[in-house]
């Protein structure tokens, strides 16, 4: 109820404020104090849960909706590349168009190669709660890299490059963070730690043209992706034996 109050006073500054840093500001606490009700009440949905019986487990058709949700992102983006890449018939525009249509579905191809497999149980609310937050996080960092990327075609500027770079990295190291979920407990996982470690040396990388970066980002991307490939088809064999 606290909460409530506090948000709706936020929210009340926000329509009377002028000048968009100030309201930015005041959004802040709102933004956080949602978020956090999740957490703080977790014992609350705890006991909630136990008593109605109902297994403490996300839905498939949540899954399902943030699915949904990256699908609408990427091909947005994908529609945004196309309709950028217009009046660009210069061979140096294509080859950008297609490197970045490169990164878009290798984003696409590892989400789903990773995320289809997860099924989050847990013993309590938390667990739940911060697979949640995390998907939400997910989103919000894969559009702000849809963001530099759309960008990136028309503009080269390293604020852009840098900002590309930060938030691909982010991207996929959450997709590597929500596949832990699907486990008992969250242990770290080497492959989160390859690719952590490989964008870490992509960021040298930084100061160069576009095309050299998004060369590199791409070619580990693929190398991403035929890693998860490779270890699924292992999977399978060992199954079947």
């Amino acid at each position: 109820m606290i909460q409530l109050v506090f948000q709706f006073i936020f929210l009340i500054f926000v329509l009377v404020s002028k000048g968009t840093f100030l309201q930015t500001l005041l959004l802040l606490p709102v933004v956080i104090s949602k978020g956090s009700s999740l957490i703080t009440e977790h014992r609350n949905f705890d006991i909630e849960f136990k008593n109605r019986k109902i297994p403490f487990e996300v839905s498939s058709s949540l899954q399902e909706r943030y699915g949904t949700f990256t699908m609408i992102i990427l091909g947005e983006s994908m529609a945004t590349l196309v309709e950028n890449l217009n009046g660009h018939y210069v061979l140096n525009s294509v080859m950008e168009f297609i490197l970045l249509s490169i990164n878009v579905i290798g984003i696409f191809w590892l989400y789903y190669a990773l995320i289809d497999t997860v099924h989050v149980k847990g013993h309590n609310y938390i667990k739940l709660a911060l697979f949640r937050g995390t998907h939400v996080s997910f989103l919000l960092v894969l559009s702000l890299e849809t963001f530099f990327l759309v960008n990136l075609f028309e503009v080269d500027k390293l604020w852009l490059r840098s900002g590309f770079m930060a938030s691909l990295f982010a991207t996929i190291s959450l997709i590597f963070i929500l596949k832990r979920f699907s486990k008992t407990t969250l242990q770290q996982n080497r492959n989160f730690f390859i690719g952590a470690g490989g964008f870490l040396v992509l960021f040298l990388f930084v100061s160069f043209r576009p095309l050299v970066l998004l060369t590199i980002s791409d070619l580990y991307m693929i190398y991403l992706v035929i890693r998860r490939e490779r270890a699924s088809y292992l999977q399978g064999i060992a199954l079947a034996k």
